[in-house]
């Protein structure tokens, strides 16, 4: 009986070994082949994920966009062509002034039909900050930039401050170098102080004063070395050597002030472009109050460059070159658009 049992028992184990093996030789290779499958199925849906990823972050981009209201900017269509009739006659100044603010013509075409022959020395944009629909007229035409320069010398500062924040209360020093006559009241001092830099900037819009744009500007490396940068920031193909613009290189300029509005600095340019002491061309018919702008004058080159924080905002952008009463024209086409932004603005 016990020879029996330890066969039984040599029996037993011997089968159990093969049924082990045969286990292993058929279950691990399919084993091993689900686990590789389901590594590709994984794989495959890592990367459809991250596809998906991608779609949603397009999508989330699409409904920002949506969201925001960004819109394509456009050319701004409106009223009805003026009459061959009208722009053969011959009409007098105040006539002509009838032309332009009639609201049922197409407002490009009051403007150029009473600038008449000077459109070709005018470069002009009308921006519309709400609906991105313009007019423009010689936008990449180059004129010399005047005092229409310290916005971007402006801007640089504000720029800058951001990196080094204590720019603005740094106190510069007078010298002689800075000198320049002409536009500001820092020239009628017997002795110039240490100033702020903020306190110059201010002078630099609100009485346009020359020195107070030289101290700044000196101290930023010198009046090339602002509009060498200021090209960088904004993407600017023009020369920095010379002091010269295109009304389209101002739009960049006064659209990213506008679309700071809300920053501290920003915030108090604006201000400051509304405090200025020139009221005789863009705001010189429109309320002053709402005209955020600076004025440029050199010779022949007469210009103004602003925003109107009307109900319907906008930017309006004028240079000229050797135009009679050229004051008196920008400030009578400032309030034409005006009076189209307030009465035909309500689409």
């Amino acid at each position: 009986m016990r020879i029996l049992k330890d066969y039984f028992v040599t029996f037993f184990i011997l089968a159990l070994l093969i049924i082990t093996l045969f286990f292993c030789i058929n279950y691990f290779p399919q084993e091993s082949n689900n686990v590789v499958q389901a590594q590709d199925i994984t794989s495959s849906k890592t990367h459809e994920a991250c596809n998906n990823f991608n779609i949603n972050d397009d999508n989330s981009h699409n409904s920002t966009t949506e969201k925001n209201n960004v819109i394509k900017p456009t050319k701004l269509i409106t009223g009805t062509k003026i009459s061959e009739d009208i722009l053969k006659s011959t009409l007098n100044d105040k006539e002509k002034l009838q032309i332009l603010n009639n609201n049922k013509y197409n407002l490009e075409d009051r403007i150029l039909y009473y600038l008449g022959y000077d459109k070709d020395n005018v470069g002009f944009i009308y921006y519309d900050l709400d609906t991105n629909k313009y007019i423009e007229l010689n936008e990449n035409n180059t004129f010399i930039a005047a005092s229409t320069y310290k916005v971007k010398l402006n801007v640089l500062t504000y720029e800058k401050n951001k990196v080094d924040p204590g720019l603005l209360n740094k106190k510069l020093t007078y010298k002689d170098s800075d000198y320049e006559e002409g536009t500001g009241i820092l020239q009628n001092l017997c002795k110039i102080p240490p100033t702020p830099v903020s306190e110059l900037l201010d002078l630099s819009i609100i009485n346009s004063d020359n020195i107070a744009t030289n101290m700044v500007g000196s101290y930023l490396g010198g009046h090339d070395q602002v509009r060498k940068e200021i090209n960088e920031m904004f993407n600017i193909s023009i020369p920095y050597d010379e002091n010269i613009t295109t009304p389209k290189v101002e739009l960049k300029i006064l659209k990213h002030i506008y679309d700071n509005r809300d920053d501290i600095n920003y915030s108090h340019l604006i201000n400051a472009l509304k405090s200025t002491d020139y009221h005789n061309r863009i705001d010189k018919y429109i309320p002053h109050n709402l005209v955020a702008h600076k004025v440029g004058s050199s010779n022949e080159y007469i210009h103004d460059i602003g925003i109107v924080f009307s109900d319907n905002p906008y930017i309006f952008i004028i240079y000229t070159k050797g135009i009679e009463n050229s004051e008196e024209k920008m400030a009578q086409i400032s309030e034409a658009i005006y009076n189209y932004q307030v009465n035909e603005h309500k689409e």
